[in-house]
């Protein structure tokens, strides 16, 4: 057993907390809030959304300000929230009044802890795994005295309001480098400078107002002096022709040819690893679309426009019905341009805009050949591909070193969270009453029975080592 700092008592969940059980259906017209599972941010306490209960039809728990609502659902979610309103929440939700020896917040986040959060994992498993009140009643607990438990909070909320500071500066310099790729796309297209800085001032909040001067119907395009357009078939090269791949594929076959599909590609590149694979004689039987390295791949169904060039890793594999393949003629063009030029969100619109609907969003590849395509000197081409290149290496680098940032950041809520109820995140003041006569009054008030003991091995087995997160 955990030792208890200075006025600490140990006690369970259950000693100190009840479920509410009152539970209503809304009348007609009742406007009152109704919070969803799906309004509650995993992990931070943050409610993002309300709906009106006039949409419900079931009975659910009635809530006041002060309420702790506990995510049963999928407890891995970790969605636990405070409530600030009076309404209705989900029947998802284990929802504990407040209670006089408990501070405010102090409940919730402590059912944010990583402690209690590894243990709720551990009860179920399954689709749709789901917590009950009853095994959760006898987790093991250390209860402050009540001052302490203030500044706990004080502190948390302090530390936390810090990282969400943190995480939301990684992430506003993640859309700004993504926003800054694109950026450079479109004026490699226009053969402009490229940056390394985004242009001064840019809300990054806005819809994309930099880009409105930028992305517009390829009929309004100007070509940059010296440029031509060339449909997207003319640029493959004679005696080939653009063609759809296999049809019926067939099942996973290990020892088979590999098979490129449209998830498979991502970021202008195929996602070698998981492909699946299909019989020889099957693929045999579509030789147009036998890949051989430096083929254009363009999807054509569901998800239109996505597009990235085959690798010689590829040679021999082959390609489902909804991609296109083009062969490119290197001696005229750069295939890395044709991408880059697919990749704008000028002609990604243009693509978009030839697509119709018929069960799922289709591009004809005819239409697809069609496609008009911005050609500068060959040697230009090589140039602004290096130029985008680069910027976008450099972009990927920044891009990784804020997922470290945002990563550290996710480590070090755990820590604090982990620190604060062990009683390492505050200091401790001797001069406050113990905390048992807390614990005594919320027992003769909730009118517990001690649950029967489990053994403390198998309460701690779930989260073993989290001391190491400190």
């Amino acid at each position: 057993m955990t030792d208890a700092p200075p006025g600490w008592v140990h006690t369970t969940l259950g000693e100190i907390a009840q479920p509410s059980s009152e539970r209503q259906v809304p009348t007609t017209g009742d406007e009152r809030p109704y919070l969803g599972m799906e309004g509650v941010q995993s992990g931070t306490g943050r409610v993002t959304g309300f709906s009106q209960s006039s949409t419900i039809t079931s009975a659910s728990p009635v809530v006041s300000p002060g309420y702790t609502l506990y995510g049963r659902l999928r407890p891995n979610l970790n969605k636990v929230t405070e409530a600030t309103y009076s309404g209705l929440c989900s029947g998802e939700f284990i929802t504990f009044p407040p209670q006089p020896w408990l501070a405010r917040r102090f409940l919730m986040y402590r059912l944010l802890a990583p402690d209690f959060v590894s243990f709720a994992i551990s009860l179920n498993a399954g689709d749709r795994p789901r917590v009950k009140w009853q095994q959760i009643a006898e987790y093991p607990i250390l209860l402050p005295p009540l001052a302490e438990q203030v500044r706990i909070v004080s502190t948390l909320e302090e530390h936390l309001s810090r990282l969400d500071s943190g995480t939301e500066a990684i992430q506003r310099s993640q859309h700004i480098l993504e926003r800054l790729e694109r950026l450079n796309v479109e004026r490699a297209l226009r053969d402009l400078p490229l940056s390394a800085v985004v242009p001064d001032p840019l809300d990054v909040s806005a819809s994309d107002p930099i880009f409105a001067e930028y992305e517009q119907k390829v009929e309004g395009y100007e070509l940059p002096s010296g440029w031509s357009f060339e449909p997207l078939d003319q640029l493959v090269p004679a005696g080939r022709k653009p063609a759809y791949g296999v049809l019926v594929p067939g099942p996973d076959t290990v020892d088979g040819v590999p098979f490129v599909r449209v998830g498979d590609l991502v970021g202008g590149r195929v996602k070698h690893d998981g492909l699946k694979r299909i019989r020889a004689d099957v693929a045999q039987r579509y030789p147009r679309t036998t890949l051989s390295g430096g083929e254009l791949l363009l999807s054509l169904v569901g998800t239109i426009g996505r597009a990235a060039l085959a690798t010689e890793r590829l040679e021999g594999a082959n390609v489902a019905r909804a991609i296109g393949v083009f062969p490119l003629d290197a001696d005229r063009v750069d295939p890395r341009w044709v991408l880059t030029v697919l990749q704008s969100g000028t002609f990604h619109q243009h693509l978009e805009r030839a697509s119709n609907e018929v069960a799922r969003k289709t591009l004809n590849l005819a239409d697809a050949r069609r496609c008009p395509i911005p050609l500068p000197p060959k040697q230009r081409q090589v140039e602004l591909v290096e130029e985008v290149s680069q910027l976008r290496h450099d972009a990927l680098r920044l891009n990784e070193a804020a997922k470290t940032a945002q990563k550290r950041a996710e480590h070090l809520r755990l820590v604090v969270l982990t620190a604060a109820f062990k009683g390492r995140l505050t200091e401790q003041d001797s001069s406050e009453a113990p905390a048992g006569e807390l614990l005594n009054r919320a027992r003769r008030e909730l009118r517990t029975k001690r649950p029967r003991q489990r053994s403390r091995s198998s309460l701690h087995g779930p989260y073993a080592g989290q001391e190491n997160l400190l």
